[in-house]
Formats: structure tokens, C-alpha cells, sequence
């Protein structure tokens, strides 16, 4: 659910310009961030260009033709800018397989090798999430006893990915036993565009149920089926379920999972957290139990690269190649 948590307990965004600042703050993070990883930018493509000069060349020069002579003119213009356009989106993409592999390395290490920053938000601050979603949700828990918490942002992932800025609504329920994250994961960008043709998943809303044991291990229950493919951590027991599962079900499914949980192992208890900060507290040792294994395996390795891929195409293949001729030479 969160990662770290530093909290700035000030009223967070007071007004429009704190919001934009704040995202500025986190923009100018991730291109510092950026600046320092080493990358290869594609050069820009010479042929879009020539088609562009053409086009305007026949258009200065041969200003009277008949219809097709200006179809063919306007096709050669967004013919070229679709080009470009596609260019700049996919600019710092790393196409060879070893700068692929330092940036899934880089991008590994900006979220699991220290604890990450977070700050209290207001909804209005991320004008283009479901707040909806929250409300529904939120209410939804609260019928079941639930208690709100608060409102954060993840602050150290903003920075890795500021086009999928967006906040956690959490909330403690069971006597403070499970912990609740709901979110709704809005793509920008180039992002959007590889949601458009079905590479990405759309309209990723989810709620995320969590308990930490007393003999330090933890029980996750969300709805990220085919949204969260990330390998098994230990001492981290998740249940992953369909995106269209009901928020109760998801209660029910986490609930029997603790009970079990407890029949196996007798005078094993559930944590309680009832407060902000207990709940931050909590989320630092699962925090904790995910560095140490991502830190064990290099960050990354050929297996979970190829579950987080789910497939198996030629740039997955020499990508798995690069991370087994790392981990044959340590």
C-alpha cells in the first residue's frame, strides 16, 4: 500500500497555486532524477523532415494544383508530425538491451532502496482522478465501521512517475487490524496513449486491504489481478483478485485470510494500527521487507522481468539475457 511515509502535516494545498507548485516540486525531482541516470536519446529522424520540406516546398512553389495535389500535400504533413510527434513521446526509451536494463535498475532502486516520502493532500489538488471513486469507496467502509484517516501522496513515486501522480485515501477498520488504500491510477501522456492500444490497463481503480502479524509478516488482499505483476515477496502473503471484484467481497476474502492465518499458526494476532502514524509506522516495516528482497536479487532478474512483461517477445528475451549475464558475473 504506501511505501514511506514523511509527512508534512501542515494543510496541504491550500489553494491552486500550492497544488501546481507541489507538482512542479515533483516534476523538477524526477527530471534531477533523470539528469543523473545515464541515457540514450534517439536521434531525430531525418524523414519525417524531408517530407515536411517537401510538402512545404510544393506549397510555396506549386501553390496551384487540382484536390489530390493538396491531399497529398496534407498527407505528407501529418504523415511527418505523427512521426515526430511518436519520436518525442518515445525519445528516452531505451531501445538497446543494457540501457534498458539501467533504467528498470534505476527505476527499482528509486523505490526500493530507501523509505518514500509522503505528504497530506486535498482531492482537489489531482483534477483529473475519480474522486468519486473515493467518496463511494470511503463510504462503502464506513458502514463497515471503518475509520478515515487521511489523504496522501506518495511523494518518492510521483517523482519516478509524475504521469501517474495520484493519492491514497486510507483508513483503518477491524478494531484497527486492516489497513485500507484505495486509489485511482490515472495515466498521462505517453502512458495514455499505450492505455489507447490495449498495452497498458485502463481505468485502474483499486483498494488495497493490509494487516500486518505480530511475527512481522503481512496479508494483502487487493483488486490488481493483471495490474500488479510483480513477483512474490517473502513474508508477504498476497491475494490477488479481478479488478471488478466488490470492495465487501474484497473485505470477506481478506478477513478469511487473517482467521486462516491465525488457525494455522496458534498465538499468531493481528497488529492493530489506529492512527495515522501507526499506520505509517506498519507500512515502514512492509516497506522495509520489500527493499531488503528487491536488494537481494539485484532489483531486478530474468524471472520477474518476464512475469512483469507477460510475454515473451524478442526485446523481453535479449532484455532477460542482459539481467542473467548480470547475475552470472556477480
Amino acid at each position: 500500500m504506501l511505501r514511506r511515509m514523511s509527512v508534512d502535516e501542515r494543510p496541504a494545498a491550500s489553494d491552486d497555486h500550492a497544488a501546481t507548485a507541489a507538482t512542479a516540486d515533483a516534476d523538477d525531482a524526477h527530471n534531477a532524477a533523470d539528469d543523473q541516470a545515464v541515457r540514450r536519446t534517439k536521434p531525430l529522424p531525418v524523414l519525417p523532415l524531408l517530407l515536411l520540406a517537401v510538402a512545404a516546398y510544393l506549397i510555396v512553389r506549386r501553390p496551384e494544383t487540382n484536390l489530390g495535389g493538396w491531399v497529398f500535400r496534407g498527407a505528407m504533413i501529418a504523415l511527418a508530425m505523427l512521426w515526430l510527434g511518436f519520436w518525442w513521446l518515445t525519445r528516452d526509451l531505451a531501445t538497446d538491451p543494457k540501457d534498458a536494463a539501467d533504467d528498470i535498475v534505476r527505476m527499482q532502486k528509486a523505490l526500493y532502496a530507501q523509505q518514500h516520502e509522503y505528504r497530506v493532500v486535498r482531492p482537489r489538488e489531482f483534477r483529473d482522478v475519480d474522486v468519486a471513486f473515493y467518496d463511494a469507496t470511503q463510504k462503502t467502509f464506513e458502514r463497515e465501521q471503518f475509520r478515515f484517516l487521511g489523504d496522501i501522496e506518495d511523494v518518492t513515486a510521483t517523482r519516478e512517475f509524475p504521469k501517474m501522480r495520484t493519492f491514497l485515501r486510507l483508513m483503518v477498520g477491524d478494531s484497527g487490524t486492516i489497513q485500507l488504500a484505495c486509489y485511482h491510477l490515472k495515466m498521462r501522456g505517453f502512458l495514455r496513449l499505450l492505455q489507447l492500444v490495449g498495452a497498458l490497463p485502463k481505468n485502474v481503480k483499486t483498494v488495497d486491504l493490509e494487516t500486518e502479524m505480530s511475527d512481522g509478516s503481512f496479508i494483502v488482499t487487493a483488486n490488481a489481478e493483471g495490474v500488479d505483476t510483480t513477483g512474490a515477496v517473502p513474508r508477504v502473503a498476497r491475494f490477488l483478485h479481478p479488478r471488478e471484484t466488490e470492495p465487501l467481497e474484497l473485505l470477506a476474502r481478506h478477513r478469511e485470510q487473517i482467521q486462516q492465518a491465525c488457525r494455522r499458526e496458534p498465538g499468531l494476532a493481528p497488529v492493530h494500527v489506529n492512527t495515522l502514524d501507526e499506520l505509517i509506522a506498519s507500512q515502514h516495516r512492509l516497506q522495509a521487507i520489500k527493499n531488503a528482497h528487491k536488494a537481494s536479487m539485484g532489483y531486478m532478474d530474468a524471472k520477474e522481468l518476464r512475469q512483469i512483461a507477460g510475454e515473451d517477445s524478442p526485446a523481453v528475451r535479449d532484455l532477460a539475457a542482459e539481467f542473467e549475464r548480470r547475475k552470472r558475473e556477480e
